[in-house]
């Protein structure tokens, strides 16, 4: 399997909720040689691939640009 750069929105809240479920997922991705990379910051290049979990709709736009850039967007739908 070959690393990847993931992105995702936004940097998760340091504590509860999607917040830690994020960060030990960052963590674990991490683990496994990826690369984690947040939308909401300056980005040397495109993520392979992005992940929404839950998400504000004002990404929505910034989710359209991407995806017709050719990014896969994948939206976890459960948890919440």
């Amino acid at each position: 399997m070959h690393s990847m750069k993931i992105g995702f929105l936004q940097r998760p809240a340091e504590i509860g909720g999607p917040g830690s479920f994020l960060m030990r997922l960052e963590r674990g991705l991490k683990q496994m040689g990826h690369e984690v990379v947040f939308l909401s910051e300056p980005l040397s290049r495109i993520p392979d691939v992005i992940l929404v979990l839950g998400g504000p709709i004002k990404a929505l736009l910034q989710l359209i640009r991407w995806k017709k850039k050719g990014v896969p967007i994948v939206h976890r739908l459960a948890g919440f």
